[in-house]
């Protein structure tokens, strides 16, 4: 239930599900997960839920703002913030049952995709919500 190992779990789901995920992942990159040709996806793993104690469910936003871009493999920064994914991938549990939540359970898992020709519309926004 917690926001890191929930969100690998979500990457691996998805490049499974693109058939990627023999593919090593460099932590630190400013993506999640390789495909073929070179374009990168970006998984974001929300929940209504969460590990620590709260009175109300989360509201669910996906973190979509320009990013200084990490190289992993050249250990540099750019020194422009831009958008690094030509995909965005939201893996939201929406499982609300806390007696019954389990992140392994796809069922209990909702996918949603941002187009790169989307997620570019408006420029300046940085959240995107589910409305």
């Amino acid at each position: 239930m917690s926001n890191a190992p929930r969100g690998i779990l979500a990457e691996f789901i998805v490049a499974k599900a693109l058939g990627t995920a023999d593919r090593l992942r460099h932590e630190w990159d400013a993506f999640d997960v390789p495909i073929e040709g070179g374009e990168r996806v970006e998984v974001k793993s929300p929940a209504y839920l969460q590990a620590w104690n709260h009175e109300k469910l989360s509201k669910i936003s996906f973190d979509i703002a320009p990013k200084m871009r990490f190289d992993a493999k050249s250990n540099s920064v750019e020194s422009l913030a831009s958008r690094s994914s030509d995909l965005y991938m939201f893996a939201l549990l929406r499982e609300q049952n806390g007696e019954v939540i389990d992140p392994t359970v796809l069922d209990q898992k909702a996918f949603f995709a941002l187009s790169k020709k989307r997620r570019n519309e408006p420029v300046d926004q940085k959240t995107a919500t589910l409305g």
